[in-house]
Protein backbone atom coordinates (compact mmCIF):
# COMPACT_ATOMS: atom_id res chain seq x y z
CA UNK A 1 0.00 0.00 0.00
CA UNK A 2 2.82 2.44 0.77
CA UNK A 3 4.43 1.95 -2.58
CA UNK A 4 1.66 2.29 -4.61
CA UNK A 5 1.17 5.73 -2.56
CA UNK A 6 5.04 6.38 -3.26
CA UNK A 7 4.55 6.01 -6.81
CA UNK A 8 1.05 7.84 -7.26
CA UNK A 9 2.88 10.65 -5.78
CA UNK A 10 5.80 10.60 -7.86
CA UNK A 11 3.39 10.52 -10.79
CA UNK A 12 1.44 13.41 -9.73
CA UNK A 13 4.77 15.22 -8.81
CA UNK A 14 5.97 14.56 -12.96
CA UNK A 15 2.42 15.50 -14.13
CA UNK A 16 2.53 18.55 -12.20
CA UNK A 17 5.92 19.40 -13.06
CA UNK A 18 5.38 18.75 -16.86
CA UNK A 19 2.06 20.95 -16.79
CA UNK A 20 3.85 23.94 -15.35
CA UNK A 21 6.64 23.94 -17.83
CA UNK A 22 4.07 23.75 -20.73
CA UNK A 23 1.76 26.55 -19.44
CA UNK A 24 5.57 28.70 -18.82
CA UNK A 25 5.43 28.44 -22.46
CA UNK A 26 3.91 32.11 -23.91
CA UNK A 27 0.37 31.72 -25.11
CA UNK A 28 0.14 27.99 -24.30
CA UNK A 29 -2.73 28.44 -22.11
CA UNK A 30 -4.61 30.10 -24.53
CA UNK A 31 -3.86 27.40 -27.38
CA UNK A 32 -5.12 24.72 -24.61
CA UNK A 33 -8.11 27.06 -24.55
CA UNK A 34 -9.01 27.30 -28.18
CA UNK A 35 -7.92 23.38 -29.39
CA UNK A 36 -9.84 22.22 -26.54
CA UNK A 37 -13.03 23.84 -26.80
CA UNK A 38 -13.08 24.36 -30.86
CA UNK A 39 -12.35 20.37 -30.79
CA UNK A 40 -15.17 19.78 -28.55
CA UNK A 41 -17.72 22.33 -30.44
CA UNK A 42 -16.27 20.43 -33.82
CA UNK A 43 -17.24 17.07 -32.29
CA UNK A 44 -20.96 18.21 -31.99
CA UNK A 45 -21.25 20.92 -34.72
CA UNK A 46 -24.28 20.23 -37.02
CA UNK A 47 -23.58 18.75 -40.18
CA UNK A 48 -25.47 21.19 -42.52
CA UNK A 49 -28.63 23.65 -42.80
CA UNK A 50 -30.21 23.81 -39.17
CA UNK A 51 -33.88 25.09 -38.26
CA UNK A 52 -34.90 28.98 -37.11
CA UNK A 53 -32.48 31.50 -36.91
CA UNK A 54 -29.68 29.49 -38.44
CA UNK A 55 -31.29 28.30 -41.96
CA UNK A 56 -32.02 32.55 -42.35
CA UNK A 57 -28.50 33.26 -41.35
CA UNK A 58 -27.10 31.15 -43.43
CA UNK A 59 -29.39 32.03 -46.38
CA UNK A 60 -28.04 36.05 -45.44
CA UNK A 61 -24.51 35.14 -45.56
CA UNK A 62 -24.16 33.21 -48.55
CA UNK A 63 -26.32 35.81 -50.48
CA UNK A 64 -25.01 38.43 -48.56
CA UNK A 65 -29.03 39.19 -48.32
CA UNK A 66 -30.59 40.88 -45.87
CA UNK A 67 -31.85 39.19 -42.65
CA UNK A 68 -34.27 39.95 -40.03
CA UNK A 69 -33.75 43.01 -37.47
CA UNK A 70 -31.47 44.27 -36.49
CA UNK A 71 -29.64 43.22 -39.93
CA UNK A 72 -26.58 41.54 -38.16
CA UNK A 73 -24.24 43.08 -41.04
CA UNK A 74 -21.08 42.56 -39.91
CA UNK A 75 -22.03 39.37 -39.19
CA UNK A 76 -22.96 38.41 -42.37
CA UNK A 77 -19.49 39.71 -43.90
CA UNK A 78 -17.00 38.04 -41.45
CA UNK A 79 -19.60 34.55 -42.03
CA UNK A 80 -19.57 35.32 -45.92
CA UNK A 81 -15.18 35.60 -45.81
CA UNK A 82 -15.19 32.02 -43.64
CA UNK A 83 -17.13 30.51 -45.62
CA UNK A 84 -14.50 31.45 -48.87
CA UNK A 85 -11.58 30.72 -46.76
CA UNK A 86 -13.25 27.02 -45.66
CA UNK A 87 -12.45 24.74 -48.28
CA UNK A 88 -15.04 21.84 -47.10
CA UNK A 89 -18.52 21.00 -46.05
CA UNK A 90 -21.37 22.64 -47.43
CA UNK A 91 -22.20 26.38 -46.69
CA UNK A 92 -24.05 25.66 -43.96
CA UNK A 93 -21.54 23.85 -42.11
CA UNK A 94 -19.15 26.35 -42.52
CA UNK A 95 -21.29 28.90 -41.37
CA UNK A 96 -21.67 26.32 -38.16
CA UNK A 97 -18.08 26.21 -38.13
CA UNK A 98 -17.67 29.92 -37.84
CA UNK A 99 -20.21 29.98 -34.91
CA UNK A 100 -17.49 27.80 -32.90
CA UNK A 101 -14.64 29.47 -33.54
CA UNK A 102 -16.28 33.10 -32.36
CA UNK A 103 -17.10 31.14 -29.05
CA UNK A 104 -13.22 29.43 -28.61
CA UNK A 105 -11.70 33.13 -29.38
CA UNK A 106 -13.97 34.48 -26.62
CA UNK A 107 -12.89 32.09 -24.04
CA UNK A 108 -9.47 32.72 -25.27
CA UNK A 109 -10.33 35.90 -24.41
CA UNK A 110 -12.65 35.42 -21.44
CA UNK A 111 -10.01 33.26 -19.34
CA UNK A 112 -7.49 36.55 -20.12
CA UNK A 113 -10.22 38.84 -18.24
CA UNK A 114 -10.60 36.55 -15.56
CA UNK A 115 -6.91 35.87 -14.86
CA UNK A 116 -6.65 39.81 -14.34
CA UNK A 117 -10.59 39.97 -12.35
CA UNK A 118 -9.25 37.37 -10.22
CA UNK A 119 -5.39 37.01 -9.92
CA UNK A 120 -5.80 33.21 -10.23
CA UNK A 121 -4.24 30.91 -13.00
CA UNK A 122 -6.38 28.28 -11.87
CA UNK A 123 -9.13 29.39 -11.25
CA UNK A 124 -9.87 31.91 -14.16
CA UNK A 125 -8.92 28.37 -16.20
CA UNK A 126 -11.61 26.37 -14.14
CA UNK A 127 -14.66 29.40 -14.49
CA UNK A 128 -13.79 29.36 -18.33
CA UNK A 129 -14.18 26.01 -18.97
CA UNK A 130 -17.28 26.06 -16.96
CA UNK A 131 -18.85 28.74 -19.31
CA UNK A 132 -17.50 26.75 -22.27
CA UNK A 133 -19.36 23.55 -21.79
CA UNK A 134 -22.35 25.57 -20.63
CA UNK A 135 -25.51 24.57 -22.11
CA UNK A 136 -26.58 28.28 -23.08
CA UNK A 137 -22.91 28.44 -24.79
CA UNK A 138 -22.28 25.43 -26.23
CA UNK A 139 -25.78 25.24 -27.93
CA UNK A 140 -25.03 27.99 -29.95
CA UNK A 141 -21.98 26.86 -31.11
CA UNK A 142 -22.72 24.13 -33.01
CA UNK A 143 -25.27 25.96 -35.25
CA UNK A 144 -25.12 29.26 -37.27
CA UNK A 145 -25.70 32.18 -34.55
CA UNK A 146 -24.88 35.58 -33.79
CA UNK A 147 -24.73 35.17 -30.10
CA UNK A 148 -20.91 33.70 -30.05
CA UNK A 149 -19.61 36.92 -32.05
CA UNK A 150 -21.90 39.01 -29.53
CA UNK A 151 -20.02 37.87 -26.46
CA UNK A 152 -16.82 37.43 -28.72
CA UNK A 153 -16.93 41.29 -29.17
CA UNK A 154 -18.09 42.04 -25.36
CA UNK A 155 -14.86 39.47 -23.80
CA UNK A 156 -12.82 42.02 -26.16
CA UNK A 157 -14.28 45.23 -24.57
CA UNK A 158 -13.89 44.07 -21.05
CA UNK A 159 -10.22 42.68 -21.70
CA UNK A 160 -9.71 45.86 -23.30
CA UNK A 161 -11.02 48.31 -20.72
CA UNK A 162 -9.64 46.59 -17.73
CA UNK A 163 -6.13 46.42 -19.48
CA UNK A 164 -6.24 50.62 -20.28
CA UNK A 165 -7.35 50.76 -16.46
CA UNK A 166 -4.38 49.05 -15.32
CA UNK A 167 -2.52 51.52 -16.99
CA UNK A 168 -1.11 49.90 -20.29
CA UNK A 169 -2.15 53.20 -22.15
CA UNK A 170 -4.45 54.64 -24.42
CA UNK A 171 -4.27 52.97 -27.03
CA UNK A 172 -6.57 50.66 -25.34
CA UNK A 173 -9.15 53.04 -24.66
CA UNK A 174 -8.73 53.22 -28.97
CA UNK A 175 -9.09 50.03 -29.33
CA UNK A 176 -11.76 49.53 -27.27
CA UNK A 177 -13.84 52.33 -29.19
CA UNK A 178 -13.03 50.88 -32.65
CA UNK A 179 -14.63 47.33 -30.85
CA UNK A 180 -17.60 48.49 -28.91
CA UNK A 181 -18.55 50.40 -32.60
CA UNK A 182 -17.64 46.93 -34.08
CA UNK A 183 -20.03 45.15 -31.85
CA UNK A 184 -22.92 47.29 -32.65
CA UNK A 185 -22.55 46.34 -36.32
CA UNK A 186 -22.78 43.01 -35.11
CA UNK A 187 -25.63 43.33 -32.11
CA UNK A 188 -27.77 46.39 -31.54
CA UNK A 189 -27.64 44.57 -27.96
CA UNK A 190 -24.16 46.07 -27.75
CA UNK A 191 -26.15 48.92 -26.55
CA UNK A 192 -27.28 47.31 -23.21
CA UNK A 193 -23.03 47.45 -22.15
CA UNK A 194 -23.02 50.81 -22.69
CA UNK A 195 -23.87 51.80 -19.12
CA UNK A 196 -21.21 49.73 -17.20
CA UNK A 197 -18.42 50.82 -19.52
CA UNK A 198 -19.57 54.23 -19.07
CA UNK A 199 -19.39 53.54 -15.76
CA UNK A 200 -16.18 52.24 -15.67
CA UNK A 201 -14.38 54.74 -17.95
CA UNK A 202 -15.72 57.69 -15.75
CA UNK A 203 -14.64 55.92 -12.25
CA UNK A 204 -11.32 54.94 -13.95
CA UNK A 205 -10.20 58.68 -14.50
CA UNK A 206 -12.03 59.83 -11.60
CA UNK A 207 -9.61 57.86 -9.40
CA UNK A 208 -6.58 58.39 -11.69
CA UNK A 209 -6.63 54.68 -11.95
CA UNK A 210 -5.68 55.70 -15.84
CA UNK A 211 -5.18 59.24 -17.72
CA UNK A 212 -6.00 60.25 -21.11
CA UNK A 213 -2.67 62.81 -21.68
CA UNK A 214 -4.00 64.30 -25.09
CA UNK A 215 -7.37 65.58 -25.51
CA UNK A 216 -7.40 64.76 -28.95
CA UNK A 217 -7.17 60.92 -27.46
CA UNK A 218 -11.01 61.00 -27.16
CA UNK A 219 -11.81 62.41 -30.27
CA UNK A 220 -9.51 59.27 -32.09
CA UNK A 221 -11.55 57.14 -29.46
CA UNK A 222 -15.04 58.76 -30.76
CA UNK A 223 -13.37 58.23 -34.66
CA UNK A 224 -12.94 55.18 -34.07
CA UNK A 225 -16.45 53.93 -32.45
CA UNK A 226 -17.94 55.90 -35.88
CA UNK A 227 -16.03 53.75 -38.31
CA UNK A 228 -17.21 50.33 -36.10
CA UNK A 229 -20.69 51.82 -37.11
CA UNK A 230 -19.54 52.03 -40.43
CA UNK A 231 -20.74 48.79 -41.13
CA UNK A 232 -24.34 49.17 -41.30
CA UNK A 233 -24.23 50.45 -44.41
CA UNK A 234 -24.31 47.55 -45.45
CA UNK A 235 -28.48 47.65 -45.19
CA UNK A 236 -28.98 50.42 -47.95
CA UNK A 237 -26.11 49.21 -50.24
CA UNK A 238 -27.44 45.58 -50.64
CA UNK A 239 -30.68 46.89 -50.46
CA UNK A 240 -30.03 48.83 -53.67
CA UNK A 241 -28.55 45.73 -54.93
CA UNK A 242 -32.06 43.94 -54.08
CA UNK A 243 -30.61 40.14 -53.06
CA UNK A 244 -32.81 37.64 -53.82
CA UNK A 245 -33.09 36.96 -49.83
CA UNK A 246 -34.41 40.47 -48.42
CA UNK A 247 -36.65 40.52 -45.33
CA UNK A 248 -36.76 44.28 -45.15
CA UNK A 249 -38.17 43.92 -48.17
CA UNK A 250 -40.78 41.33 -47.24
CA UNK A 251 -41.82 43.51 -44.16
CA UNK A 252 -42.24 46.66 -46.09
CA UNK A 253 -39.09 48.61 -44.65
CA UNK A 254 -37.35 50.79 -47.51
CA UNK A 255 -33.84 50.69 -46.69
CA UNK A 256 -32.75 53.47 -49.38
CA UNK A 257 -34.26 55.72 -47.27
CA UNK A 258 -32.08 57.11 -43.26
CA UNK A 259 -35.49 56.22 -41.64
CA UNK A 260 -35.68 52.88 -43.09
CA UNK A 261 -32.73 51.98 -42.34
CA UNK A 262 -32.72 53.66 -38.40
CA UNK A 263 -36.01 51.64 -38.00
CA UNK A 264 -34.53 48.63 -39.05
CA UNK A 265 -31.35 49.08 -36.65
CA UNK A 266 -33.73 49.64 -33.70
CA UNK A 267 -36.01 46.81 -34.31
CA UNK A 268 -39.11 48.32 -35.46
CA UNK A 269 -41.05 45.20 -36.56
CA UNK A 270 -39.87 43.51 -33.06
CA UNK A 271 -40.74 46.26 -30.52
CA UNK A 272 -44.66 44.56 -29.32
CA UNK A 273 -42.31 42.22 -27.86
CA UNK A 274 -39.85 44.94 -26.01
CA UNK A 275 -40.98 44.95 -22.22
CA UNK A 276 -44.08 42.39 -23.71
CA UNK A 277 -45.03 41.01 -20.04
CA UNK A 278 -47.96 42.03 -17.90
CA UNK A 279 -46.14 43.62 -14.40
CA UNK A 280 -48.00 40.43 -12.66
CA UNK A 281 -46.21 38.35 -15.52
CA UNK A 282 -42.72 39.66 -14.68
CA UNK A 283 -42.10 37.70 -11.11
CA UNK A 284 -42.26 34.37 -12.80
CA UNK A 285 -40.29 35.70 -15.61
CA UNK A 286 -37.57 36.65 -12.72
CA UNK A 287 -37.91 32.89 -11.16
CA UNK A 288 -37.71 31.28 -14.43
CA UNK A 289 -34.05 33.33 -15.37
CA UNK A 290 -32.34 32.51 -11.61
CA UNK A 291 -33.61 29.36 -12.54
CA UNK A 292 -31.75 29.18 -15.67
CA UNK A 293 -28.57 30.54 -14.14
CA UNK A 294 -29.01 27.33 -11.58
CA UNK A 295 -29.28 24.74 -13.92
CA UNK A 296 -26.83 26.19 -16.12
CA UNK A 297 -24.17 25.66 -13.26
CA UNK A 298 -25.89 23.09 -11.48
CA UNK A 299 -26.10 25.34 -8.71
CA UNK A 300 -22.61 25.45 -7.55
CA UNK A 301 -21.87 28.06 -10.21
CA UNK A 302 -23.96 30.29 -8.72
CA UNK A 303 -22.47 29.93 -5.11
CA UNK A 304 -19.40 30.58 -6.88
CA UNK A 305 -20.30 33.52 -8.55
CA UNK A 306 -22.18 34.95 -5.02
CA UNK A 307 -18.67 34.47 -2.88
CA UNK A 308 -16.87 35.77 -6.07
CA UNK A 309 -18.96 39.52 -5.97
CA UNK A 310 -17.95 39.37 -2.01
CA UNK A 311 -14.67 38.91 -2.64
CA UNK A 312 -14.32 41.25 -5.33
CA UNK A 313 -16.11 43.82 -3.79
CA UNK A 314 -13.20 44.04 -1.54
CA UNK A 315 -10.46 43.87 -3.42
CA UNK A 316 -12.03 46.43 -6.55
CA UNK A 317 -15.35 47.34 -6.03
CA UNK A 318 -14.98 49.40 -9.21
CA UNK A 319 -14.85 46.20 -11.51
CA UNK A 320 -17.71 44.74 -9.24
CA UNK A 321 -19.73 47.00 -9.87
CA UNK A 322 -18.60 47.40 -13.79
CA UNK A 323 -19.60 43.84 -14.79
CA UNK A 324 -22.87 44.24 -12.34
CA UNK A 325 -24.14 47.13 -14.29
CA UNK A 326 -23.74 44.96 -16.97
CA UNK A 327 -25.22 42.08 -15.91
CA UNK A 328 -28.61 43.71 -14.24
CA UNK A 329 -28.89 45.84 -18.16
CA UNK A 330 -29.10 42.38 -20.15
CA UNK A 331 -31.07 40.56 -17.49
CA UNK A 332 -34.14 43.64 -16.95
CA UNK A 333 -34.21 43.77 -20.84
CA UNK A 334 -34.26 40.30 -21.51
CA UNK A 335 -36.66 39.57 -18.93
CA UNK A 336 -39.22 41.61 -20.29
CA UNK A 337 -38.20 40.50 -23.47
CA UNK A 338 -41.71 38.28 -24.77
CA UNK A 339 -39.85 35.85 -27.44
CA UNK A 340 -39.93 31.69 -26.80
CA UNK A 341 -35.94 31.41 -27.71
CA UNK A 342 -34.63 34.20 -25.69
CA UNK A 343 -32.32 32.00 -22.93
CA UNK A 344 -29.46 32.32 -25.32
CA UNK A 345 -29.62 35.75 -25.10
CA UNK A 346 -28.83 36.37 -21.72
CA UNK A 347 -24.39 34.89 -23.11
CA UNK A 348 -23.62 38.53 -21.66
CA UNK A 349 -25.26 37.52 -18.26
CA UNK A 350 -23.03 34.05 -18.07
CA UNK A 351 -20.02 35.91 -19.52
CA UNK A 352 -20.37 38.34 -16.14
CA UNK A 353 -21.25 35.42 -14.09
CA UNK A 354 -17.83 33.20 -15.21
CA UNK A 355 -15.87 36.33 -13.93
CA UNK A 356 -17.56 36.24 -11.05
CA UNK A 357 -17.18 32.38 -10.15
CA UNK A 358 -13.08 32.46 -11.15
CA UNK A 359 -13.19 35.32 -8.25
CA UNK A 360 -15.02 33.41 -6.45
CA UNK A 361 -12.69 30.28 -6.55
CA UNK A 362 -9.59 32.18 -6.18
CA UNK A 363 -11.24 33.76 -2.67
CA UNK A 364 -12.16 29.63 -1.42
CA UNK A 365 -8.14 28.95 -2.43
CA UNK A 366 -7.32 31.81 -0.35
CA UNK A 367 -8.93 31.00 2.35
CA UNK A 368 -8.51 27.43 2.56
CA UNK A 369 -4.95 26.57 4.12
CA UNK A 370 -4.49 22.90 4.02
CA UNK A 371 -2.81 21.60 0.80
CA UNK A 372 -5.84 19.24 0.84
CA UNK A 373 -8.51 21.36 0.94
CA UNK A 374 -7.06 23.49 -1.72
CA UNK A 375 -6.62 20.35 -3.93
CA UNK A 376 -10.14 18.81 -3.22
CA UNK A 377 -11.81 22.39 -4.24
CA UNK A 378 -9.88 22.51 -7.43
CA UNK A 379 -10.77 18.71 -7.95
CA UNK A 380 -14.15 20.07 -6.83
CA UNK A 381 -14.42 22.32 -9.94
CA UNK A 382 -12.73 19.81 -12.50
CA UNK A 383 -15.62 17.64 -11.50
CA UNK A 384 -18.27 19.74 -11.80
CA UNK A 385 -16.86 21.07 -15.50
CA UNK A 386 -17.04 17.02 -16.41
CA UNK A 387 -20.49 16.78 -14.91
CA UNK A 388 -21.36 19.54 -16.88
CA UNK A 389 -20.27 17.77 -19.73
CA UNK A 390 -21.67 14.62 -19.19
CA UNK A 391 -25.11 15.97 -18.86
CA UNK A 392 -24.83 18.93 -21.73
CA UNK A 393 -23.21 16.40 -24.60
CA UNK A 394 -25.87 14.64 -25.27
CA UNK A 395 -28.32 17.81 -25.44
CA UNK A 396 -26.01 19.67 -27.43
CA UNK A 397 -25.18 16.87 -30.02
CA UNK A 398 -25.63 18.22 -33.42
CA UNK A 399 -23.18 15.98 -35.36
CA UNK A 400 -25.64 13.53 -36.89
CA UNK A 401 -28.77 15.93 -36.79
CA UNK A 402 -29.84 15.88 -40.58
CA UNK A 403 -33.44 16.42 -39.57
CA UNK A 404 -34.05 20.23 -41.07
CA UNK A 405 -32.18 19.40 -44.41
CA UNK A 406 -34.12 15.99 -44.74
CA UNK A 407 -37.54 17.71 -44.09
CA UNK A 408 -36.66 20.37 -46.95
CA UNK A 409 -35.36 17.95 -49.20
CA UNK A 410 -38.65 15.80 -48.83
CA UNK A 411 -40.49 18.50 -49.80
CA UNK A 412 -38.97 19.93 -52.68
CA UNK A 413 -38.76 16.02 -53.94
CA UNK A 414 -42.57 15.75 -53.35
CA UNK A 415 -43.75 19.09 -54.78
CA UNK A 416 -44.48 19.49 -58.50
CA UNK A 417 -43.37 21.72 -61.21
CA UNK A 418 -44.22 25.32 -60.89
CA UNK A 419 -45.89 24.61 -56.82
CA UNK A 420 -46.37 27.07 -54.54
CA UNK A 421 -45.70 26.04 -50.90
CA UNK A 422 -47.41 28.65 -48.46
CA UNK A 423 -45.69 28.80 -44.78
CA UNK A 424 -44.46 30.18 -41.90
CA UNK A 425 -40.85 31.80 -41.67
CA UNK A 426 -39.75 28.83 -39.65
CA UNK A 427 -40.49 26.31 -41.43
CA UNK A 428 -39.65 28.17 -44.92
CA UNK A 429 -35.78 29.66 -44.32
CA UNK A 430 -34.45 25.44 -44.95
CA UNK A 431 -36.82 25.53 -47.99
CA UNK A 432 -35.00 29.36 -48.94
CA UNK A 433 -31.81 27.87 -48.27
CA UNK A 434 -31.81 25.07 -50.73
CA UNK A 435 -33.21 26.71 -53.41
CA UNK A 436 -30.75 30.01 -52.84
CA UNK A 437 -28.03 28.51 -51.31
CA UNK A 438 -27.89 25.03 -53.57
CA UNK A 439 -29.95 25.90 -56.41
CA UNK A 440 -32.58 23.26 -55.48
CA UNK A 441 -35.97 23.79 -57.00
CA UNK A 442 -36.34 27.39 -58.62
CA UNK A 443 -39.32 26.60 -59.87
CA UNK A 444 -41.60 26.56 -56.45
CA UNK A 445 -42.82 29.31 -54.93
CA UNK A 446 -42.18 29.58 -51.56
CA UNK A 447 -45.10 32.36 -49.80
CA UNK A 448 -43.94 33.71 -46.13
CA UNK A 449 -47.89 34.36 -44.44
CA UNK A 450 -46.32 35.41 -41.16
CA UNK A 451 -43.96 38.11 -42.74
CA UNK A 452 -46.57 39.18 -45.37
CA UNK A 453 -48.84 39.75 -42.08
CA UNK A 454 -46.47 41.92 -40.25
CA UNK A 455 -45.83 43.88 -43.28
CA UNK A 456 -49.70 44.24 -43.92
CA UNK A 457 -50.14 45.13 -40.44
CA UNK A 458 -48.08 47.86 -40.32
CA UNK A 459 -49.10 49.57 -43.47
CA UNK A 460 -52.70 49.09 -42.89
CA UNK A 461 -52.19 50.63 -39.26
CA UNK A 462 -50.73 53.57 -40.72
CA UNK A 463 -53.62 53.75 -42.75
CA UNK A 464 -56.30 54.12 -39.79
CA UNK A 465 -57.14 50.18 -40.19
CA UNK A 466 -58.62 48.37 -37.34
CA UNK A 467 -57.11 44.82 -35.97
CA UNK A 468 -60.18 43.46 -37.12
CA UNK A 469 -60.16 44.99 -40.36
CA UNK A 470 -56.55 44.42 -40.83
CA UNK A 471 -56.94 40.94 -39.99
CA UNK A 472 -60.00 40.55 -43.02
CA UNK A 473 -57.96 42.67 -45.69
CA UNK A 474 -54.53 40.28 -45.17
CA UNK A 475 -55.98 37.14 -44.75
CA UNK A 476 -58.08 37.79 -48.59
CA UNK A 477 -55.34 39.00 -49.95
CA UNK A 478 -53.38 35.82 -48.79
CA UNK A 479 -56.58 33.80 -50.08
CA UNK A 480 -56.16 35.74 -53.27
CA UNK A 481 -52.43 34.92 -53.51
CA UNK A 482 -53.86 31.33 -53.51
CA UNK A 483 -56.33 31.54 -56.05
CA UNK A 484 -54.54 33.07 -58.91
CA UNK A 485 -51.97 30.05 -58.58
CA UNK A 486 -54.34 27.63 -58.87
CA UNK A 487 -56.34 29.64 -61.68
CA UNK A 488 -53.24 29.05 -63.51
CA UNK A 489 -53.75 25.23 -63.12
CA UNK A 490 -50.71 25.05 -60.85
CA UNK A 491 -50.77 23.28 -57.48
CA UNK A 492 -50.50 24.93 -54.02
CA UNK A 493 -49.54 23.12 -50.65
CA UNK A 494 -50.04 24.10 -46.73
CA UNK A 495 -46.72 23.15 -44.83
CA UNK A 496 -48.75 21.65 -42.19
CA UNK A 497 -52.21 22.11 -42.17
CA UNK A 498 -53.66 25.75 -41.51
CA UNK A 499 -56.33 26.70 -39.70
CA UNK A 500 -55.81 30.17 -41.59
CA UNK A 501 -57.59 28.25 -44.33
CA UNK A 502 -60.27 26.63 -43.14
CA UNK A 503 -62.90 29.46 -44.07
CA UNK A 504 -62.29 29.13 -47.70
CA UNK A 505 -60.08 25.91 -48.82
CA UNK A 506 -59.95 22.48 -48.07
CA UNK A 507 -56.84 21.15 -47.09
CA UNK A 508 -56.06 17.61 -47.88
CA UNK A 509 -52.68 15.62 -46.90
CA UNK A 510 -50.29 15.15 -49.76
CA UNK A 511 -47.54 14.01 -47.70
CA UNK A 512 -45.66 13.75 -44.32
CA UNK A 513 -45.43 17.66 -44.40
CA UNK A 514 -47.92 18.92 -47.02
CA UNK A 515 -51.11 19.55 -47.63
CA UNK A 516 -52.78 20.36 -50.56
CA UNK A 517 -54.87 23.18 -51.00
CA UNK A 518 -58.06 23.57 -53.18
CA UNK A 519 -61.14 25.28 -53.13
CA UNK A 520 -63.73 24.77 -50.80
CA UNK A 521 -67.31 23.75 -52.36
CA UNK A 522 -69.40 27.16 -51.90
CA UNK A 523 -66.71 29.28 -50.70
CA UNK A 524 -67.13 32.87 -50.83
CA UNK A 525 -64.81 35.88 -49.66
CA UNK A 526 -64.45 36.41 -45.65
CA UNK A 527 -66.16 39.51 -44.77
CA UNK A 528 -65.86 41.53 -41.65
CA UNK A 529 -68.55 41.50 -38.95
Amino acid sequence: MFKMQKKLTTLTSILTNLIHTIFRWPGSIDIMVFVTTFGLYLKTLSPSVYTFDSAELTTGVYTLGIVHNTGYPLYLMLAKLFTLIIPFGDIAYRVNMFSALCASLCLVITRRVALIISGSSSASILATAMLGVSYPLWSVSVVAEVYTLHILFLSAILWLATRWRAGAGDKYLLALGLTLGLSFGNHMATILNIPGIAFFIWDTLKHGKATITRPRTWIITGAAFLIGLLTYLYLPVRYFADPTFNFAKGVGLDLSTVGGVLAFMRGATLEKVFFGYALLEIPEQILIFFALIWETFLGIGLILALIGIKELWIRDRSTTIFLGIIFVSVAVFYINYRVFDKNTMFLPVFLVLSMWISAGIRGILDRVTADKLKLAVGWGSVGLIILMVILNFPRVDLSDNWITRNFAEDVFREVPPESLIIGHWVDLTPLAYLREVEGQRPDVILFDYSVYSLRREVELHADGFSMVATWYITKNEIYQVVEDHLARGQHAFSLGENPMFEAAFDQEPFSDWLYAITPAKGYDRLRPP
